[in-house]
């Protein structure tokens, strides 16, 4: 009668004694392999960039200067999908999306870490249309039920919508396109 219970013989790995269990295929890795995208840089400050990975789960921005570690600045619950720099590289900025529902503001936490602040403080919650980002002035143009909205803070300072059309306006190459 063969014995029932634990065996010093069995196979470590294995499951009950039976052969070891296969490694994860190839094309499984592949597919689970993190991803970092192309980097993000201030042209006032090359040696700071923003790059996004999804090496925690979902994908989330990261301050990165060359030589060191990338350091996570977002805890998004359902991730970032934009991110980028200031242009003097004092700060990550990102779009915050805590839904999914592609609706929601863009945000900046300071390049060495720290509380988040919302870059058009007043304007309402809206698709990004895009982002021109200066040394004082922050230009974002928000999608929403009623149109397009392009709005301008200056210096944190209460966002103010100085243009508003039902057709799609948009930033591209930090040119405004109306």
């Amino acid at each position: 009668v063969p014995s029932v219970g634990p065996s010093s013989d069995r196979v470590p790995g294995s499951l009950l004694g039976s052969a070891p269990m296969p490694a994860q295929p190839l094309w499984e890795q592949r597919f689970r392999a993190p991803t970092r995208t192309l980097p993000a840089w201030g042209p006032a400050a090359p040696d700071r960039v923003v790059l996004m990975s999804d090496e925690q789960g979902s994908f989330q921005a990261y301050a990165w200067e060359p030589g060191s570690d990338p350091v996570r600045r977002t805890d998004e619950p359902v991730g970032v999908s934009l991110a980028t720099v200031s242009a003097d590289g004092s700060s990550v900025v990102w779009f915050s999306d805590p839904t999914g529902d592609e609706s929601g503001r863009w945000l900046a936490v300071p390049f060495e870490g720290g509380n988040p602040v919302d870059l058009s403080p007043g304007a309402p919650v809206g698709c990004p249309e895009g982002l021109s980002l200066g040394r004082e002035l922050a230009l974002a143009v928000l999608a929403d039920r009623d149109g397009f909205a392009v709005y301008v803070s200056e210096d944190g300072g209460a966002a103010k919508e100085i243009h508003r059309h039902p057709d799609v306006i948009g930033i591209s190459d930090s040119e405004l396109h109306v």
